[in-house]
């Protein structure tokens, strides 16, 4: 004999197919949403603080001027809450808001949004926000 099940055992897969899926697909994609807003206007914000900061440091990396590029960096980077670190394409360090210059800090753990703005071809000015 066939065993009949109740209509509430037919019906209940399908329903919650039809709930459920769109429901995964909408979250899914407002989640990406959401995520790809937030990392544009992070992006516009960093890019405001570097261009408030860009006529000084050209200034002070024109002139060569390591010890004031440093000290601005300090004294720039803290109130805002901006990390900046000045570098040349070498690598070598001028300026850091958080440590002194010379020392290597790679950021491991972190995670960084990085906007970087090139003032001659020989020159790198990079703007670190921590996020952690």
């Amino acid at each position: 004999m066939k065993r009949r099940y109740p209509l509430f055992w037919k019906i209940c897969p399908a329903f919650l197919l039809i709930v459920l899926l769109p429901l995964i697909v909408f979250s899914r994609y407002s989640g990406y949403s959401m995520r790809r807003f937030y990392i544009e206007q992070m992006s516009i914000n960093l890019e405001a603080r570097a261009n408030l900061l860009k006529e000084q440091m050209t200034n002070y990396l024109l002139a060569g001027d390591n010890q004031n590029i440093d000290l601005f960096c300090k004294r720039a980077g803290k109130p805002s809450g901006t990390r900046i670190t000045v570098m040349l394409l070498s690598g070598k360090v001028l300026g850091d808001s958080e440590n002194v210059p010379g020392g290597s800090s790679s950021g491991k753990g972190s995670s960084f949004v990085i906007q970087i703005l090139f003032q001659a071809s020989f020159q790198l000015i990079a703007f670190f926000i921590n996020f952690s």
